[in-house]
């Protein structure tokens, strides 16, 4: 137990100042989602968690596409990677796509613990919350869904009922 204390100390404390950071990207502090609805994401370089460098908005160009903004401290967060697993196969054969956005750690912790827990989604890395700033995002998880053109259509807090129908919609899928 005596060891694990200072990683857990170190492990909260950093939990604690990326949840501060990301708080203070936005004025509104009871919205996850405040990116404003019809205007298009940011054109930010990003990495993958496989090396490679790419824009999230070339990423999805031309498809329905559900961005969760996540972290590996955050449980809401990792208790909603098995269904955006579902939600990225299912969305495969319509066209649309899936896409993680690892907010404010570094790709070591992001790698570790992708390679113990894996997805069916890219994955991008945003340390310094700079994707997440640019949204106008203030806390996580967050969801924003785009349409083909690449227009949101949907920004909130949760991967919840209200973001399935937005994502169902833009993939082109009646209830």
């Amino acid at each position: 137990m005596r060891g694990r204390l200072p990683l857990l100390a170190l492990r909260t404390l950093g939990a604690l100042a990326a949840l501060a950071a990301l708080a203070s990207c936005g004025a509104r502090p009871t919205s996850g989602a405040a990116c404003p609805i019809g205007t298009t994401i940011p054109p930010l370089e990003l990495s993958s968690i496989d090396g490679r460098r790419l824009r999230v908005r070339d990423e999805v160009a031309g498809k329905p596409a559900l961005i969760a903004l996540w972290a590996t401290w955050c449980d809401p967060c990792v208790r909603e990677l098995d269904a955006l697993d579902r939600l990225a196969l299912a969305a495969a054969p319509r066209g649309g796509v899936v896409v993680g956005v690892s907010v404010g750690e570094d790709e070591e912790t992001v790698r570790a613990f992708l390679t113990r827990r894996p997805v069916a989604f890219v994955d991008v890395l945003d340390p310094s919350l700079a994707f997440a700033r640019a949204l106008d995002l203030v806390s996580l998880p967050a969801v924003v869904v785009l349409d083909r053109e690449g227009r949101v259509v949907y920004a909130g807090e949760t991967l919840d009922r209200a973001a399935l129908t937005a994502f169902r919609a833009a993939l082109g899928v009646r209830e």
